[in-house]
């Protein structure tokens, strides 16, 4: 079931025929937060990421409307974070969340200036 639409609000999209294929999306979406949410690790910023990454690797699968409408539901649901928005979630820590130097993935990637 999904935590983004109620299924009376994916009823109520159905009679407007620009949605018609609308719940495939909200589907698709959520086997995209299924499949991030598995490797996240329980952290927010590696399961934002990769959720946001997938979106986007499948929005431009899509048709230009279908991924447009892809990547707006996406955002709806809150997830969704743009380029700038990640880099600013990792400020000074790895996509998993944990400061840098300390995740046990090996992300000490540091921005040295040498």
């Amino acid at each position: 079931m999904s935590d983004v639409l109620s299924i009376p609000a994916k009823f109520e999209m159905q009679g407007n025929p620009a949605l018609v294929q609308f719940p495939d999306l909200v589907a698709t979406m959520e086997v995209i937060q299924q499949e991030a949410m598995r490797g996240c690790g329980s952290s927010y910023e590696c399961f934002a990421m990769t959720f946001s990454r997938n979106i986007d690797a499948k929005s431009s699968q899509l048709s230009d409307s279908m991924g447009g409408e892809l990547v707006a539901l996406a955002k709806k649901s809150g997830f969704y974070v743009t380029e700038d928005e990640a880099e600013i979630l990792t400020r000074g820590c790895c996509e998993h969340g944990i400061d840098l130097g300390f995740c046990p993935a090996g992300c000490d990637e540091y921005d040295d200036e040498d």
